[in-house]
């Protein structure tokens, strides 16, 4: 449930780069919200390295991209 959550926050972030007249003046709001959830997913992934990479670097690196800290929590239950 939480992950579908996640794809769905992750769309406006997509649209506003390929559409930004379609949010008008929230265009720059949403790529700093973007911004931030990229850095954040990617300190994610070196902080939690060894947990991430366990399915192999690359997926480890996409998956922490996209569902951070709901992937991460997923892994400590295995």
């Amino acid at each position: 449930m939480l992950k579908i959550l996640v794809l769905i926050a992750w769309i406006p972030f997509c649209l506003s780069f390929i559409f930004p007249s379609l949010f008008g003046d929230f265009t720059s709001t949403i790529h700093l919200i973007a911004l931030a959830t990229i850095v954040i997913h990617v300190i994610e992934f070196f902080v939690f390295f060894k947990r991430t990479t366990k399915n192999g670097l690359l997926e480890g690196f996409v998956m922490t991209f996209i569902f951070g800290y709901v992937y991460i929590r997923s892994l400590r239950k295995h």
